[in-house]
């Protein structure tokens, strides 16, 4: 999101973002440590030095790429780099959340630094930390220093955007395709890291759904389509539909964590035989007590791809794979409204016709996100359905023009425009990653 008045749907994938991020983690770990060591040694101490070398060395990369600013907000249950959610795994998240409290004790939250910055600098403000934590009261002035400026956090964590749907829902998916694509890096370099991060956005999402579910769809829709789909962002688009699907047909909140998970993570092994499909989750710490259900979720969906008996969350996630992968296709996709048709009319392999049926009453004959054609010779994206049949058939349509979505063509009301065509995200031809939403 860029503005409350300009709502991008934007892939984040500016390098000079991902270098921000990987020297604000750096950052934020090291006055973690030095936080931990001045509660035991004097600010000249070796261990102490030690530190603010690394610091200032981390520092000093960072600027000499050409930025000006580093700017860390640390809140109770996310940390933000330059106005950007901070990728964290299981550890960074521990230490940025516990400097978030330890600072918080002197109404401090925020951390600019600015390029040139000095030792001088940060050996002033360790000195004024060390006797901060030693008197229990902030002996750091206000504002901070010329190069290092500390101050009241001014951001808001994820939660609270919950009266922002919008908002809360970008920030929510954003952070999910961060954490589940370096899960599934780690994983090919053989880790096997903490699933806290995943199931910890996974809930917020699951609580958000049950009111924002359809701005979760519009937001798994979104593609470019000169660029085929990565294998995390296809995942997350299937936790998306996998939870939408649950709360469609009642389930409870640990029943949807479990097949969102089972999306995300159904993919780890690129095998087809189930057996084979649920080795590495055996490996992975965080499951707890949902972790035989989560196997065996994922077992049985591919039982349900290949054609055999399988239960109903097999089942139900066969039908989600089945979709998302026949949209995304890299070379072939296939129209939304196509695939749907094909699941219901018996030709899509791996999803049986009576969860076909049940999926499509969930997803629409016209899935939220899809592009389509007017008869008025507009173009535009389905923006929003209602719960009944003839709402899901005669949907809301955000019309575009230029990249930007604008009018909102009501077809329940409007009589006289209907849908010409509804063509793949590769035959609309529109960068749906690029489109924003006027006056949002």
């Amino acid at each position: 999101m860029e503005g409350s008045d300009n709502t991008s749907f934007t892939d984040l994938g500016d390098p000079t973002l991902s270098r921000a991020q990987t020297a604000g983690g750096a950052v934020i770990a090291g006055l973690h440590s030095l936080t931990k060591v001045l509660t035991l040694y004097e600010p000249n101490n070796t261990a102490v030095i030690r530190l603010v070398d690394s610091l200032l060395e981390t520092l000093t990369a960072h600027f000499a790429t050409g930025v000006d600013e580093l700017k860390i907000q640390l809140l109770e249950d996310e940390c933000f780099v330059n106005g950007k959610l901070l990728k964290v795994d299981a550890a960074l998240w521990e230490r940025s959340t516990d400097l978030a409290r330890l600072l918080g004790r002197f109404d401090l939250g925020e951390v600019t630094v600015s390029s040139g910055v000095t030792r001088d600098a940060l050996d002033t403000l360790v000195k004024d930390l060390a006797e901060s934590l030693r008197t229990g009261e902030s002996q750091i002035p206000q504002g901070g220093y010329e190069t290092v400026q500390l101050a009241r956090s001014s951001g808001r964590s994820i939660a609270s955007f919950r009266f922002e749907p919008d908002r809360l829902a970008i920030w929510l998916y954003a952070g999910l395709l961060d954490v589940v694509e370096r899960l599934y890096r780690e994983y090919r370099d053989g880790r096997s890291p903490s699933l806290l991060p995943v199931r910890r956005l996974l809930q917020l999402l699951i609580d958000s759904a049950r009111s924002l579910g359809g701005i979760f769809q519009v937001l798994a829709a979104m593609r470019d389509p000169g660029r085929p789909m990565t294998l995390p962002r296809v995942r997350v688009a299937m936790a998306v539909d996998a939870v939408g699907f649950g709360i469609f047909i009642g389930l409870r909140n640990t029943e949807l964590m479990t097949l969102a998970l089972s999306a995300l993570l159904g993919a780890l092994s690129e095998s087809t035989d189930p057996e084979m499909a649920v080795e590495p989750l055996f490996s992975y710490p965080g499951l707890g007590a949902a972790a035989m259900v989560l196997i065996l979720a994922v077992h049985d969906t591919r039982l349900a791809l290949s054609g055999a008996p399988a239960g109903v969350p097999g089942r139900m996630l066969a039908a989600v794979e089945v979709f998302n992968q026949t949209v995304a296709h890299p070379t072939e996709p296939v129209a939304p409204t196509m695939a749907i048709r094909q699941m219901v009319a018996g030709d899509a392999p791996g999803c049986d016709k009576s969860m076909a049926k049940l999926f499509a009453a969930y997803k629409g004959i016209l899935p939220l996100g899809a592009p389509v054609h007017l008869t008025d010779g507009r173009s535009g994206i389905v923006l929003s359905q209602g719960t009944s049949k003839e709402n899901k058939r005669l949907p809301t349509i955000g019309i575009v023009t230029d990249g930007v979505i604008g009018e909102r063509i009501d077809l329940l009301e409007r009589k006289d425009v209907k849908v010409a065509a509804a063509p793949s995200f590769l035959e609309a031809g529109m960068d749906l990653t690029r489109l924003r939403l006027a006056g949002a």
